[in-house]
């Protein structure tokens, strides 16, 4: 009879863990979807884009697009003024402090004709 107890918590305490990870994966892997991209949290950040990243970079093109077609394509990037790169901000955290204590971005590289020619994922932490 004990044994019969343990059998059936062991296999719920593994179904509740299995459904947590379904859950978190899904959550995390959501397609991109451009006005929910630029959805911005009253002035704070971007709280959808975490979620969308992974399929944005694995199964769009990014790579090769004009500035125009990036932004028609993506959305308004920041400007890193002096320099070819534009990037999104993914996530921006600032804790408890005034200053970011995270963030995370997708930087995007451009040449001087303004075409895309590579992007990365870039993180910060203080």
């Amino acid at each position: 009879m004990i044994g019969r107890k343990v059998v059936i918590v062991s296999i719920l305490c593994v179904s509740l863990i299995l459904m947590y990870y379904i859950i978190h994966w899904y959550s995390y892997n959501q397609t991109f979807n451009k006005v929910m991209w630029d959805d911005r949290d009253q002035g704070f950040g971007y709280p959808k884009r975490k979620f969308m990243l992974n399929d944005l970079i694995e199964n769009h093109q990014i790579k090769g697009l004009t500035y125009k077609q990036m932004v028609d394509s993506i959305g308004e990037p920041n400007i890193d003024p002096g320099s070819y790169k534009a990037y999104y901000n993914i996530i921006l955290n600032y804790g408890w402090d005034i200053d970011p204590v995270y963030t995370k971005d997708l930087v995007i590289q451009l040449d001087r004709d303004s075409v895309v020619t590579g992007f990365k994922v870039k993180e910060w932490k203080h």
